[in-house]
């Protein structure tokens, strides 16, 4: 793919969906306020989702007016990530919608190159960008650094590029042509982080679904943002939940992934719970042992057995849904 040299006369929106975040979202903005986009025009849009901390006022009174783009705050009081991102996409009306973390600064030229990275690729519905750590508090010791790799994309590639899953871009640096919405549908709001909840996905669950239906996906390296990881998110406390949801999420992919092509009778409804409570026991059995060790190695396991359990107990909810369904054929499954 060749990169534009040209303006790319487009619109797009930049969403930052927030809550309780109101230490952080200023930087945010204002990292987007120093953004151009030649040729196009651009506005930003803040999704407060239920915050408590002040955030809309704070909005309005540093950014309510003479900004050089256009900044608007409206409020969505039912939580979660998945149903602040619907909402952002259906206030909007522009050509590309950005979606970027809180937390997250994008660096100079950022907007241009998704802007631009559409443009030379009218067949792309994604564009998605490298995300960089930044830890608040340096990265513990006690951690296994396979852990950094939870806070940025696992797409390796110096140059803009298709990419596939399961090598999709993060949701903290991430935009979309509007009409992908039109043609695939929008974010599933049982996924997604919601109040205490940490289950991801939702952005990766609908990338595999538009994949699976002829969607394009692009990397573009050049459109970076740094992310803020504050030192609550490196606690070992914090890592078992997430890692936990995590498995929860991997599985909902993989129900994404197959849903069209497995079978679901009576004997394979029986093994999905046989399966599932066995891969439970021996996951939670796991956990048990590991947590006793204080070391880098046993914790690296002990993660392990966490997504596992995670993935377990999606597979026992699933089984049971299916099981629901034959039973009262009406009410159906996800």
């Amino acid at each position: 793919m060749t990169e534009s040299v040209h303006p790319v006369p487009c619109t797009c929106t930049v969403c930052i969906c927030t809550r309780n975040r109101v230490t952080y979202l200023g930087d945010t903005i204002n990292g987007v306020l120093d953004q151009d986009l030649s040729g196009g025009r651009f506005d930003i849009l803040v999704v407060d989702n239920g915050s408590t901390d002040g955030t809309s006022a704070m909005v309005a009174s540093r950014f309510g007016c003479d900004t050089r783009v256009p900044v608007r705050c409206i409020r969505e009081e039912t939580p979660g990530l998945s149903r602040a991102r619907n909402r952002a996409i259906a206030e909007t009306t522009s050509d590309i919608i950005a979606f970027l973390d809180d937390d997250a600064i994008p660096e100079q030229g950022w907007l241009t190159s998704l802007a631009e990275a559409f443009a030379d690729a009218d067949e792309v519905d994604v564009v998605g960008g490298a995300v960089i750590p930044v830890f608040e508090n340096g990265f513990p010791d006690a951690i296994p650094d396979r852990v950094k790799t939870i806070f940025s994309p696992q797409v390796d590639a110096p140059e803009r590029c298709l990419v596939s899953f399961p090598r999709y871009p993060y949701g903290a640096n991430i935009a979309f042509r509007r009409s992908a919405f039109s043609r695939f549908g929008a974010f599933r709001e049982d996924l997604g982080y919601r109040g205490n909840s940490l289950m991801p996905a939702e952005e990766t669950e609908f990338m595999l679904r538009m994949e699976k239906n002829g969607g394009k996906i692009l990397f573009e390296p050049k459109a970076v943002v740094k992310h803020l990881i504050p030192a609550s998110r490196t606690t070992r406390e914090y890592l078992r939940k997430r890692y936990y949801m995590m498995g929860r999420g991997h599985h909902e992919m993989e129900k994404t992934r197959r849903h069209d092509v497995e079978p679901w009778g009576g004997r394979e409804i029986l093994a999905a719970f046989t399966r599932a409570v066995q891969k439970y026991m021996s996951a939670a059995k796991a956990i048990r042992s590991l947590r006793r060790l204080a070391d880098q190695e046993a914790f690296d396991k002990e993660l392990e057995a966490w997504v596992a359990k995670g993935r377990a107990v999606s597979l026992f909810l699933e089984a049971r849904d299916h099981f629901r369904a034959r039973l009262f054929p009406c009410t159906g499954t996800k």
